[in-house]
């Protein structure tokens, strides 16, 4: 079991000093938490250049130390991050966009901001278009290297995630997970809705 989408400073903080720089922060600048409520719960910044190196010592720990036949990464979701590295990244994303001018309608990308929206309803702001294409790129791309990386400790290890409601229709803002790559990204995945998942008549139920 690995939680993928928390950081538990109280504990976490005596191995991990800059922990701070890990947490995702909202457009105010604020540190997210999990819920919003849970204050012991940091959500991270998978832009982190520490983030994806701790979760990789974790695998190896599990599969190689302790031998486990693979792992599960429960709540596979970022949030939306406002911090300076998102915001810079996010211009270079824009940069690589054919014609950027045509297709955001100003002259210059180099000063753009991520949007900050929430809730429902369809995306038709390119640039908030664009920061979803940008978030479930950069979190697809690191469920690929996390799931290549578990079979390079041990490849027979079984990598499995929590994805959330894959049927909820605003999943790409809230969660930044790519639905189409998901098989791509995990040997079983489950989608955590209700009562589900469950075994019902000898079935398995997402």
């Amino acid at each position: 079991y690995i939680q993928f989408s928390t950081l538990y400073y109280e504990v976490m903080m005596a191995e991990v000093p800059d922990l701070e720089q890990w947490a995702a922060v909202d457009g105010k600048g604020r540190k997210r938490t999990y819920h919003g409520g849970q204050y012991w719960r940091w959500l991270p910044c998978i832009n982190a250049p520490g983030f994806e190196p701790y979760l990789k010592k974790v695998i190896r720990i599990a599969l190689e130390e302790g031998d486990f036949d693979g792992v599960m990464f429960d709540n596979c979701f970022a949030p939306s991050c406002y911090c300076s590295r998102c915001t810079k990244l996010f211009c270079e994303h824009l940069k690589s966009v054919p014609d950027p001018e045509s297709r955001f309608g100003i002259p210059t990308v180099d000063f753009v901001r991520p949007p900050v929206r929430s809730g429902y309803g369809e995306a038709k702001d390119p640039i908030y278009q664009e920061w979803l294409l940008f978030r479930s790129e950069r979190m697809t791309s690191l469920f690929h290297r996390l799931h290549a990386f578990s079979k390079s400790c041990k490849s027979s290890a079984l990598v499995t995630g929590n994805v959330a409601n894959i049927r909820r229709s605003n999943m790409a803002g809230s969660t930044g997970l790519d639905i189409i790559d998901l098989g791509t990204c995990f040997d079983i995945f489950v989608s955590q809705s209700g009562n589900d998942p469950g075994l019902r008549d000898g079935c398995v139920v997402n």
